[in-house]
């Protein structure tokens, strides 16, 4: 598993559908599979995409923390 430089969550890389790989190439999602049921009432497993700071529910993690207070106090 790779990690995000940014926040230190696991990810996954997964290519894009040759008909979208144009325009997306990799998708960057979470290494942690999720179900969700679609609008059909069908369940569906997949990855959700990563967004830094999206993490623990839109907390920041703490190398997010760490980070940002360098950027506030220099240090």
């Amino acid at each position: 598993m790779q990690e995000c430089p940014n926040c230190g969550v696991e990810l996954r890389y997964i290519p894009a559908a040759r008909r979208v790989a144009a325009e997306q190439g990799i998708y960057t999602v979470d290494a942690e599979s999720i179900t969700i049921v679609n609008e059909h009432g069908r369940l569906v497993t997949g990855y959700r995409q990563h967004k830094c700071g999206e993490v623990n529910g839109g907390k920041t993690t703490e190398v997010e923390n760490k980070d940002s207070h360098r950027k506030e106090t220099g240090n």
